[in-house]
């Protein structure tokens, strides 16, 4: 019975950081499940009081991740999901990236940007698209590995 009673808080909690934070947060949610199992698990205290121990402790480190989350500034995480839900955001919050390449390929034009330490491909949502190296734009959205951006208007 106490396998089953393990084996179900654990799906419950793994479900739910899937259904919140997405494919990506599922692993993390995966590692944090077993090692709070493992380490609840190997406690000597009565069977009801581990459970009870395992739900608080998930509980805790979820939330605690998610405040961190929240307060980081790293583009993994606070701008990310911003940008692949494609938010508005305020002018304090807008991204920006500066055009690093500006190819005229006969698929199209191809444009690199440098946005927060890294080079992304970029898709042009607005006419005129031509941009030369140099020039800012705004990051307004993300497709896959693109980012999708617009002119600043200067």
């Amino acid at each position: 019975m106490s396998w089953i009673t393990w084996f179900l808080i654990t799906s419950i909690f793994l479900l739910v950081f899937f259904l919140i934070e997405g494919f990506e947060g599922l692993f993390v949610g995966m590692l944090l499940s077993l090692a709070s199992s493992i380490a609840v698990a190997w406690l000597p205290f009565s069977y009801p009081f581990k459970v009870v121990l395992l739900c608080v402790i998930l509980c805790v480190v979820y939330f605690g991740l998610r405040h961190w989350v929240a307060q980081s500034q790293s583009p993994g995480f606070s701008s990310w999901k911003n940008l692949s839900n494609n938010q508005s955001a305020d002018e304090s919050q807008k991204e920006f990236a500066v055009v690093v390449e500006a190819v005229d390929y006969s698929s199209g034009p191809g444009l690199r940007v440098m946005w927060q330490g890294q080079s992304w491909h970029a898709e042009v949502l607005e006419v005129p698209n031509f941009f030369e190296k140099g020039d800012c734009v705004e990051v307004v959205g993300r497709s896959g590995t693109s980012l999708k951006i617009v002119r600043i208007d200067s």
